[in-house]
């Protein structure tokens, strides 16, 4: 469930899906924002893949990737070093 934390509005469903089939693909989106259209991927993905860093194709204007892993923190190495 996704909430918002100090805000009134409506959520609205999620636009892409987290769906095991679809782990580690990409999925177009388009966000609207002050009647502005944004279109985009999401990847959910278990583990950083190189690829993921590959330019844009098609009209995509960002690429969002999000790592969620089944196992417990701490258990895993991560292959992202954020001081490269």
């Amino acid at each position: 469930m996704v909430t918002l934390t100090h805000s009134s509005r409506q959520v609205k469903p999620l636009p892409f899906s987290f769906a095991a089939d679809l782990i580690g693909e990409t999925q177009r989106i388009h966000v609207e924002l002050a009647g502005f259209e944004y279109p985009g991927e999401i990847i959910v993905a278990e583990e950083w893949r190189p690829d993921y860093g590959k330019e844009l194709e098609h009209d995509a204007m960002y690429r969002l990737v999000l790592l969620q892993s089944s196992s417990v923190p701490g258990n895993r190495k991560s292959s992202i070093n954020e001081f490269a």
